[in-house]
């Protein structure tokens, strides 16, 4: 299927007219910029002077009235700066709906910007089920018994007592769970595999396509029983690089509903369908002057034990990125750089793209991610100007989410590193 017809399908399937995706013009990317900036003039002053205040309490010796005193003060900028956020994302919200509207129709819009989670909140509309959303089981990583939840992927007596996979239990697979209602992916473009054996399994993961172009594969961090999926997909979708932005504290956060660690060479070898070796592994470091940004690029080669085939990919971890934020838009220039270089190594005959990138939900990172990749090739073909600055980040954002989520780019501050890196190329 070529990329022309691929696109198209996708929007028949959806909307019925192969049309109904309209173009995000040079007025719609001056809107957004005018929205980031409103947003950085309320919020860039408090956040520095936060900031300042903090290093003040720094330099007081815990315990005194200076260093009491000097918290006090830190702790209320703080508050007038996470209320002043609060204020900017929801008003992100509305102005993002009418966004959405002008590329796929009110009602369109309506469904996709009102995600599984938001529906459940008590000003939502009302939706006749969860259309256009896909169905499938959810996770409360709150609930008591998620320990028991998480692994009902496979059935848990299909793990061992070390929660990984039993390479002895015959159970068929269900569905990948998704880990939250936030993460629930619109179901025309959910990614299904089917392992030997096994009907087809639907992922919590979407193909990305922006303006009819397949991107690749945007999925919340899979879960250790969930390898063989995660296989299968690079196999199915000749996927060359696995990006994996989970950080320490989401592999904390995640212990009732663990999260595969590409650097457990146990965890990635303890495979039913596949033989994967490790092949190399270089560690390298993003100084941006007052932080360090490391990554570790790994390749692996993986044959199938039903039918021999082979494929070698490169997977890269990288744990500084702070959930719901953006790392700085010349530190995510570096990064996105050696992702793009690392795609040149492995050319496809599909119309699939090569990338899989995961976050905890696959969403926010994971679409800052995918966004700024579209705005790095985009203006190597047509330099952006400060007329058009914001017209590839919201064409990447909107496209994105009529692939995946209303949520995909969840943060005004992760649109605002965006632009930024847009204006690094005028």
């Amino acid at each position: 299927m070529g990329l022309q017809r691929a696109a198209e399908s996708i929007v028949v399937y959806l909307w019925g007219i192969a049309d109904a995706v309209k173009p995000v013009t040079t007025a719609m990317g001056q809107t957004l910029t005018k929205q980031v900036k409103d947003f950085q003039g309320d919020c860039f002053p408090l956040k520095t002077e936060f900031e300042k205040l903090n290093n003040k309490t720094a330099e007081q010796k815990p315990g005194t009235s200076e260093y009491r005193a000097a918290q006090r003060k830190a702790e209320a900028e703080g508050s007038k700066l996470r209320a002043a956020m609060v204020r900017s994302n929801k008003d992100f919200f509305p102005y993002m709906k009418e966004e959405m509207s002008n590329v796929v129709g009110a009602e369109k819009a309506e469904a996709i910007m009102w995600t599984p989670y938001l529906r459940q909140q008590d000003d939502a509309p009302e939706f006749p089920g969860q259309e256009p959303y896909s169905t499938g089981d959810v996770i409360d990583s709150d609930s008591s018994t998620s320990h028991y939840s998480y692994s009902s992927y496979g059935g848990f007596d299909s793990l061992n007592s070390n929660g990984s996979l039993d390479l002895t239990a015959e159970k068929p697979l269900k569905d990948v769970n998704h880990r939250t209602f936030g993460t629930v992916p619109l179901a025309h473009s959910q990614v299904e595999v089917t392992l030997p054996d096994q009907k087809p399994i639907k992922m919590s993961a979407s193909h990305i396509q922006i303006k009819g172009v397949h991107k690749g594969i945007a999925m919340q961090a899979p879960r250790p029983e969930e390898l063989d999926c995660v296989l299968q997909a690079i196999i199915e979708n000749q996927t060359g690089i696995v990006v994996d932005l989970v950080s320490d504290t989401d592999r904390w956060k995640s212990q009732d509903d663990p999260i595969l660690n590409w650097s457990d060479r146990y965890s990635v070898q303890n495979s039913k369908h596949f033989e994967v070796v490790p092949l190399t592994s270089e560690e390298k470091v993003i100084n941006d002057g007052e932080n360090e940004y490391p990554y570790t690029t790994r390749t692996f080669k993986i044959k199938s034990k039903s039918d021999g085939k082979e494929k070698t990919f490169s997977q890269i971890s990288f744990t500084q990125w702070p959930d719901g934020q953006s790392v700085p838009h010349p530190v995510l220039k570096k990064f996105l750089t050696h992702v793009a270089h690392e795609q040149t190594k492995y050319p496809t005959d599909n119309d699939k793209g090569n990338l899989m990138i995961n976050c905890r939900a696959g969403l926010g990172r994971t679409g800052v991610s995918f966004v700024g990749l579209h705005i790095m090739e985009q203006a190597k073909l047509q330099q952006p100007t400060a007329e058009t600055l914001g017209q590839l980040t919201l064409e990447g954002m909107i496209h994105g989410r009529i692939s995946r989520s209303g949520d995909f780019v969840q943060y005004i501050q992760q649109v605002s590193e965006l632009i930024e890196l847009e204006k690094s190329y005028i």
